[in-house]
């Protein structure tokens, strides 16, 4: 016989209503377990328990749903059942962890600072200070260029006895204060650090950077030699040589430049500063012998434009200078500047014969001839030269003449194949390594909660600045192999290139293998490159020892292209290939398998974009999707569930399944219009749906505690199960929140002043202005707090959202909001602040008939709760006077004149 959930759910309330609430749990227990796709059914549990005072185990069930809406990636329900659970168990910091967790994933910063600062504030109560450390690291997290957060952090550290942890964060925050050019504050801050640890080698790094930013080489100099564990240090070198160039000792400077360079090859500024000072002092043999040292590894970089930019001011400061000329030749003989050759060889025969050095002189100047045999200037020049030199002029047509003797070109200048040696991969920065340790840490906590899209988005962000780091392409397969099969493919593809492009064809042939596409390495490899440009290829080298690697064949799947042109997205393959970012299909080669993208130019310019296209061989999961309709919809937030319907068609076109989506939307009626969720039934559309609640508002018990409003709505998730309209204030769901109301909790433990509590006080004063945060974001928390009857914080979260009126604008929630808060007033029984928020309604532009009449109607409510007969009267008249037939009104009218 068929499991009748409808029926089971009227037996379990039937018993409670009896009192009977074993029996009620236990039926209740059993609709979950033969249904365990309706978590509500916990929250109607632990809420039956903590009527019964029974603590501990309305705590377990809470838990257990709230670890039910984690894993399901309801991040905003789970964050109001956490809510719920700390105001019952408010000395539990691990509830609070996890709810500054969510607000961080929801990007709520300020609301995860808040369950931060609480659970340091357990912690120390406990004298668990080194946990209460690890917790304070993550508000620093929240906001890592925060300087004010992080002195705090300091502070906290010295007041705890961690001595090493405050000195590192104060010179922490000397760094972000220099950054930001306040010297003042970096002062006071590195003055902390060096009182704390005046021999720590960052520390002392620090101070140096600090004495140069203020004009101060000489302090800096000796700071750094001071100790020999920083004098040796690469960051200290580099400031030690910038101390040198302050100074303008070029002697010392001279035998330090060198080593800088080699420590970090990307940073070209050492060496071009160190080539300007030996300028100024005319000190050009210095200046290019720097320069050489570094010109094959730049070259082998393709990062010759600084180097050149320096070489022509040389040249153009002194035009005969040998060195430079024969620099410039080999930098442009081995890069294929063949805008620079001519001038270069002439310059360099103009020098050599001014030096006395004929022979040379004649080789720059049958290069030249060589070069360009019809060129009458430079026949010239090089008979001029050979009658000087008392030389006959040889057939100049004769090529093997021109070429023989012995005019090669010098061992030091003598251009050699590009393409003979393995490209090195590129350092990384500082910056880069910065980055990609933050991107890494923010996906593994959004991939905790199983957000792989927004895990993958945070990954991209470091693409979007260096497009070719391999850590981060390798993290996105991982995580993406088993959710976005697709982007795990183009993440394969993306390294195969990569590798290719730097010479290891072993790595790029591995990748290639996971990616499951032909890619053509071989064009992308150097050797092929270099063998366009016409330079002769040396004989390969021996094929060097593959790296010791993982091998994660077996982890990822083979992307294999899909059987038939049906399982393709719609559209032409141009189109399919323009939404991803790449090359319009016009001028990409000939295509190959069917569903093979070339996205090696979107890889890299666009690297950051999320993917529209469906993934190839991704499921539509149903249960999951109409999860997140059913969810909108409780709310009304029917254009969200629209947008989201509408995205499932798009991503997967003929599912037929999304048409009960579609139909389950229209099913709804009228309620599905209605712009908020309401727990009374109404046949007016609209706005009247949201007063009808607060007609009827049945009135709390007599000192009824604040905190018993903690039980959940069990009539809003029969209405979630069923699609039907919500209980009447009769029903058992009802009185269990009645009676839930009347139950006594245990406040909370006063705490003993400390040194520690005004760090942690001043947490919410300090600081930057916070970046404006989502209003539907706090809008959708306010509906989930006001759910589990967290009225204060529902409050909080509504008043949030309201807050863009008082900035010249209207979020498009707000008239929902303002209704909300005044019904929450309401529901807390202070009808006149409720008032206020519905007369702050009839206030917004352009309200329809019918919104003006429901919100009319419940300000009169409100003044008939309120005490206010005559201010009711008036309102309900007003609404009379232009439906007479509108709700109760009529009757509200009669009664209330026979009261006057």
């Amino acid at each position: 016989m068929a499991f009748n959930k409808a029926k089971a759910l009227h037996e379990a309330e039937k018993s409670l209503a009896q009192g009977k609430t074993s029996q009620a749990i236990r039926l209740y227990l059993d609709i979950y377990s033969k249904d365990p796709t309706d978590p509500t059914l916990l929250n109607t549990v632990g809420d039956v328990y903590l009527r019964e005072k029974n603590l501990p185990e309305a705590l377990r069930h809470y838990h257990k749903l709230a670890e039910s809406y984690t894993q399901e990636g309801f991040t905003i329900k789970a964050i109001a059942i956490y809510k719920k659970i700390s105001r019952l168990d408010a000395n539990n910091v691990d509830v609070l962890l996890k709810t500054g967790e969510l607000y961080t994933v929801q990007g709520l910063g300020r609301e995860a600072r808040e369950q931060y600062t609480q659970a340091i504030e357990s912690l120390r109560k406990k004298n668990q200070n080194d946990r209460a450390v690890e917790v304070f690291r993550k508000i620093v997290a929240l906001d890592p260029e925060n300087a004010v957060y992080r002195t705090k952090f300091a502070d906290f550290c010295q007041l705890t006895g961690r001595k090493g942890d405050a000195a590192s964060a104060y010179r922490e925050t000397a760094e972000i204060a220099l950054r930001k050019g306040d010297l003042s504050a970096a002062e006071a801050a590195l003055a902390k650090a060096s009182e704390l640890a005046p021999q720590d080698s960052k520390v002392l790094v620090m101070r140096a950077r600090l004495a140069l930013a203020t004009d101060r080489p000489a302090d800096a100099e000796k700071i750094l030699t001071s100790s020999q564990a920083v004098k040796y240090d690469p960051q200290g070198q580099k400031l030690l040589l910038e101390s040198y160039l302050g100074t303008k000792r070029l002697d010392e400077a001279k035998a330090l430049v060198g080593e800088v360079f080699r420590a970090n090859l990307a940073d070209f500024a050492p060496l071009k500063t160190f080539a300007r000072l030996c300028l100024e002092k005319g000190e050009y043999d210095a200046a290019v012998s720097a320069l050489s040292e570094a010109s094959d590894t730049l070259i082998q970089r393709k990062s010759t434009g600084p180097l050149k930019e320096i070489l022509v001011e040389i040249w153009s400061r002194e035009a005969h200078h040998l060195p430079t000329l024969e620099l410039v030749y080999k930098i442009a003989e081995k890069t294929a500047d063949e805008s620079t050759l001519p001038e270069v060889l002439q310059s360099l025969g103009h020098a050599y014969a001014s030096a006395g050095n004929l022979d040379r002189a004649e080789w720059a100047y049958r290069k030249l001839v060589e070069r360009e045999p019809e060129n009458e200037d430079y026949k010239g020049l090089l008979k001029g030269l050979l009658q000087k030199a008392g030389k006959e002029l040889p057939a100049l047509s004769d090529a093997a003449e021109l070429a023989g003797g012995n005019l090669a070109l010098s061992a030091d200048i003598e251009a050699e194949p590009v393409g003979t040696s393995q490209p090195a991969a590129p350092a990384i920065s500082e910056e880069e390594a910065a980055m990609v340790k933050e991107a890494l840490e923010n996906s593994d906590l959004f991939s905790r909660y199983s957000l792989t899209e927004k895990a993958v988005a945070e990954l991209e962000k470091v693409l979007a600045a260096f497009p070719e780091q391999i850590e981060i392409h390798s993290r996105i397969i991982e995580i993406s192999r088993k959710n976005l099969p697709l982007r795990a493919q183009q993440a394969a593809e993306a390294l195969a290139k990569i590798y290719a492009r730097r010479g290891d064809m072993w790595s790029a042939k591995r990748y290639e293998a996971i990616a499951g596409t032909d890619l053509q390495l071989e064009k992308v490899a150097p050797e092929a490159r270099s063998g366009e440009r016409g330079v002769s290829e040396a004989p390969p080298a021996a094929r060097p020892l593959a790296p010791t690697e993982i091998d994660l064949s077996a982890d990822f799947p083979v992307f294999e292209s899909p059987p038939s042109p049906a399982a393709l997205p719609s559209g032409s393959p141009a189109e399919i290939a323009q939404d991803l970012g790449a090359a319009p299909a016009s001028n990409a080669p000939p295509a190959g398998p069917p569903g093979e993208i070339d996205l090696s130019d979107a890889l890299s310019t666009e690297a950051a974009l999320p993917l529209e296209a469906p993934p190839f061989g991704q499921e539509f999961n149903f249960e999951e999707s109409r999860g997140e309709v059913e969810f909108y919809l409780e709310r009304s937030l029917v254009e969200e569930a629209r947008k989201a319907v509408e995205a499932l068609e798009a991503k997967f076109p003929g599912e037929a399944r999304v048409g009960e989506l579609r139909r389950l939307i229209e099913s709804r009626g009228p309620q599905a219009s209605a712009p908020v969720a309401t727990p009374q039934p109404s046949s007016e559309p609209g706005l009247p749906a949201i007063a009808a609640s607060s007609a009827e508002v049945t009135p709390a018990p007599e000192g009824a505690d604040l905190l018993g409003s903690l039980a959940g709505d069990l009539a809003s998730s029969l209405e979630a199960i069923e699609g039907k309209a919500a209980a009447s204030s009769s029903s058992p769901a009802r009185q269990l929140t009645d009676r839930a109301a009347q139950t006594e909790l245990p406040g909370l433990p006063a705490s003993a002043p400390s040194p520690l509590s005004g760090i942690l006080a001043e947490l919410g004063e300090g600081g930057e202005a916070p970046a404006e945060d989502d209003p539907q974001t706090h809008y959708d928390l306010g509906v989930a707090f006001r759910e589990m009857g967290l009225l204060d914080e529902a409050i909080g979260e509504f008043q949030k959202v309201v807050k863009g009126a008082q900035k010249g604008k209207l979020p498009g929630n707000f008239l929902q909001a303002c209704t909300l808060l005044a019904l929450c007033f309401m529901d807390k029984k202070m009808p006149v602040i409720a008032a206020k928020w519905y007369a702050k309604a009839l206030e917004i532009p352009e309200l329809d008939e019918e919104a003006t009449l429901a919100l009319l109607y419940d300000l009169g409510v409100a003044f008939e709760q309120a005490g206010n007969p005559r201010t009711a009267l008036e309102k309900f008249s007003e609404v009379y006077s232009q439906n007479i037939d509108y709700r109760d009104v009529a009757e509200k009218v009669r009664i209330l004149q026979q009261k006057a």
